[in-house]
């Protein structure tokens, strides 16, 4: 008796019968595998199943779609296996791969833009969009936030509030900052800055008796009042190493006590602070009641502060 010999399959989505025997006897066998593999086909594309495949096709048309196994049938040569689909335009376009975890969009050629908009009104939707040719990748978020990455710059623009920041790899910013709250540097270097209408913030020592410390990290601008006749120690404390520092204080009653001031903290044996005319008390430089103004500066991190009383006994009369 003849049999029916299984055909090799090539598609599980397109259906072309094969021979039929050469004997009548194999006919009944032939109708039950040819059957078989027409249902497997009508299943398929009812699920719409698309066979990987590692051939690309001579002659697609627009609209053809195709699994692509990104190796043997790699139509944009990036390697990714996943699904494509032949555009009008002669070019294959990777509408989604999935490559360990990744999800890649990949056209041919000219601009690509991803959108995500959840299409409920006041919620945040997304754009990214890659101009072709400019090494650039922009992202919107709801039409407001506008990030721009070119090179080895980024951008951002918000339209409400208008603020526009535009900075190169190393940091550098292309237009004016405007920022609404402090920067804090952590003791390291700005280089070459040009300030307008800027403004030191004033920290109030409050009123002191004894030995205490003037810290530079509390400002460099500060108020004190002294009182109480006493004689003790004053520190000048926290200078950052191997640089300059100053601080000004805006005194009130200084030479009602005998004070002594020291670089470092008050009670840690440090240099006396260097004055011009080799007093060095407040008693004998400042006035016991009324206000002076007074600047200590360090030109080597704090090891050596001088004194200068710009001010003795300000007054507007």
């Amino acid at each position: 008796m003849a049999t029916y010999t299984d055909r090799v399959e090539k598609s599980v989505t397109h259906y072309e019968p094969g021979p039929l025997p050469s004997d009548t006897e194999s006919l009944g066998l032939y109708t039950v595998e040819e059957l078989k593999r027409l249902g497997n086909v009508l299943l398929n594309q009812a699920t719409f199943r698309l066979e990987r495949t590692n051939v690309v096709p001579d002659k697609p048309r627009p609209g053809d779609i195709r699994y692509f196994d990104g190796t043997n049938a790699d139509p944009v040569g990036n390697g990714i296996e996943g699904l494509y689909v032949y555009k009008k335009g002669s070019h294959w376009v990777n509408v989604l791969a999935l490559d360990e975890g990744t999800v890649e969009i990949t056209g041919a050629s000219g601009d690509l833009a991803l959108e995500i908009d959840n299409n409920v009104a006041n919620s945040a939707n997304l754009k990214i969009r890659c101009d072709a040719g400019s090494l650039r990748s922009d992202f919107y978020v709801d039409n407001q936030v506008h990030i721009t990455l070119k090179g080895q710059r980024v951008g951002i623009l918000d339209t409400s509030p208008t603020y526009t920041l535009d900075v190169f790899g190393d940091g550098r910013f292309v237009q004016q900052l405007t920022v609404d709250a402090g920067i804090a540097c952590a003791d390291t270097v700005v280089s070459r800055p040009r300030f307008t209408d800027y403004a030191e913030t004033v920290n109030a020592i409050g009123t002191k008796t004894a030995a205490f410390n003037i810290d530079l990290e509390d400002g460099n601008v500060q108020t004190l009042t002294m009182s109480g006749g006493g004689t003790f120690n004053i520190g000048i404390t926290n200078a950052l190493s191997s640089h300059s520092n100053s601080v000004t204080i805006l005194g009130t009653n200084l030479g009602s006590c005998t004070a002594t001031f020291y670089a470092g903290a008050h009670g840690g044996g440090g240099n006396k602070v260097y004055w011009s005319d080799g007093d060095d008390t407040s008693n004998n430089l400042m006035t016991s009641s009324g206000t002076d103004v007074v600047t200590f500066t360090t030109f080597d991190g704090g090891t050596k502060f001088y004194g200068f009383v710009a001010g003795k006994g300000m007054t507007n009369s």
